[in-house]
Parts: structure tokens; C-alpha cells; sequence
């Protein structure tokens, strides 16, 4: 995730991963990259989004929180494939309101 993991709407949301080898080298997944967001109600905001990658293994999606999305616990799924084996990492962030 970015600074923080509690964001408020209108924030955009940086969702990260760092891909190593065994060896700690950064490395890019060789076959594929997706990133699925689910907010507090279930709902996917974004599906199976091919991630940008900054070619030292940084993989990265940004995700803007609109104005009338769920408040809550937000769900990110991050699936890569490299050569036979498949990663599945999750994170959570939380969308909560403006405090004045």
C-alpha cells in the first residue's frame, strides 16, 4: 500500500508489491500480473486489472476512490504467475469519512 492504509473518498489508493527471488532480486513475474479490489459489501470495484510494472519488479495500481463508494475494509488480491508457480498475496485498506 502507499503512506497509509486508511484513505477517505476522492483518495487514490497506490496498491503495490514487490516480486524477489529466492536470491532477495527483484525480479518481473514472467507470465502474468492481476490485482482484484473487493469493497466491505463484496462487490469487485476492480477485476483482474493487469498491474503496471517499473521494471524492478514494483508492480503497482492505482485506485481512486470515487465520491459514493462503501465506507469500510476494502480487499486487494494480488495473483502472479512466474514460470510453474502461482503467488496470491492479500491486503486490506479502509475508506473511511472526511473528518472535519
Amino acid at each position: 500500500m502507499a503512506n497509509s492504509d486508511v484513505f477517505t473518498r476522492g483518495e487514490t489508493v497506490v496498491c503495490s508489491l514487490q516480486v524477489e527471488t529466492n536470491a532477495g532480486t527483484a525480479t518481473t513475474p514472467d507470465t502474468s500480473y492481476v490485482v482484484t479490489i473487493e469493497d466491505p459489501d463484496g462487490t469487485e470495484v476492480v477485476d483482474a486489472a493487469t498491474m503496471t510494472v517499473d521494471g524492478t519488479g514494483e508492480l503497482s495500481k492505482d485506485y481512486t476512490i470515487a465520491a459514493d463508494d462503501v465506507l469500510g475494509i476494502y480487499k486487494v488480491e494480488y495473483v502472479l504467475v512466474h514460470g510453474v508457480r502461482k503467488i496470491i498475496k492479500q491486503d486490506t485498506f479502509v475508506v473511511q469519512a472526511l473528518t472535519t
